[in-house]
C-alpha cells in the first residue's frame, strides 16, 4: 500500500481550513515546503509529522497509512 501522506496532508488542511501559510507558520517552515509535502515532492521529517499530527488531531499512523477524505468528520 502506498504512503499517501501529501494527499493526507492537503484534506487535513482543507477539513481544518488553514492555509498553506498558516499551517507553515504554526509548525515552523515555509509556504514552500508545505507546498512541496501536498504535492508529493518531498516529504515532512519526523519531528514535523508529529507536529501535523497534533495540529490536525490524528495519530502519525493514521496521517502517514490511513487515507483521510475531508469528508471524514462529518460522517
Amino acid at each position: 500500500m502506498p504512503i499517501n501522506i501529501n494527499d493526507n496532508l492537503r484534506n487535513l488542511r482543507m477539513r481544518e481550513r488553514y492555509s498553506m501559510e498558516d499551517v507553515a507558520e504554526i509548525i515552523g517552515v515555509s509556504r514552500q515546503s508545505v507546498a512541496k509535502w501536498e504535492n508529493g515532492e518531498s516529504l515532512p521529517d519526523i519531528e514535523k509529522c508529529v507536529k501535523l499530527s497534533k495540529l490536525y488531531k490524528v495519530t502519525l499512523d493514521e496521517l502517514v497509512n490511513e487515507t483521510i477524505n475531508i469528508a471524514d468528520d462529518d460522517e
